[in-house]
């Protein structure tokens, strides 16, 4: 007999779309995507350059909003929320990191102390980094400082 899964998917993206207006003409950056991830699932995100791979990050980590679908974190349908709200689940749910490290990490320190620096600002003690970064797959990385460290968009959900 399967084990029933009880728990919501981490990640549900249902029919997503997202269309930017860029000088007058309409640039479709992902049609009709749906994606779903379940809690303690492994996914990874691949594709050409201007695949649409950074905007679906972006909506999944509550940066951006879909033209049209749903995007629903945990549970939780996140397509009409507003800023405040979004705001919320970037902090305690879903992270998403910039492709330019410029824009998150303190380039001078190291990855270990990056999250630190992060956990801290959440309420956090960061007692347990080395847990986490283990769990995260970048344990690897965590002593290098970040200005070395290759920029790309990753979100954690």
């Amino acid at each position: 007999m399967a084990a029933t899964r009880t728990a919501a998917p981490a990640v549900v993206c249902d029919r997503v779309s997202r269309h930017f207006g860029i000088d007058g003409d309409i640039v479709i950056a992902l049609d009709d995507v749906s994606v779903r991830i379940e809690a303690g699932e492994l996914a990874a995100v691949v594709g050409p350059s201007g695949s649409g791979k950074s905007t679906l990050l972006g909506m999944i980590g509550c940066v951006d909003r879909p033209t049209s679908g749903t995007v629903t974190i945990r549970g939780v349908e996140v397509t009409g929320l507003g800023r405040g709200d979004r705001r919320g689940i970037r902090r305690h749910v879903a992270a998403t990191m910039l492709s330019a490290p410029a824009d998150n990490l303190l380039l001078d320190r190291t990855g270990s102390h990056n999250i630190m620096v992060a956990a801290r600002q959440r309420g956090s003690t960061g007692a347990d980094i080395g847990g986490l970064e283990r769990r995260l797959g970048i344990d690897r990385f965590a002593s290098q400082v970040a200005g070395r460290m290759s920029g790309d968009r990753k979100t954690h959900v």
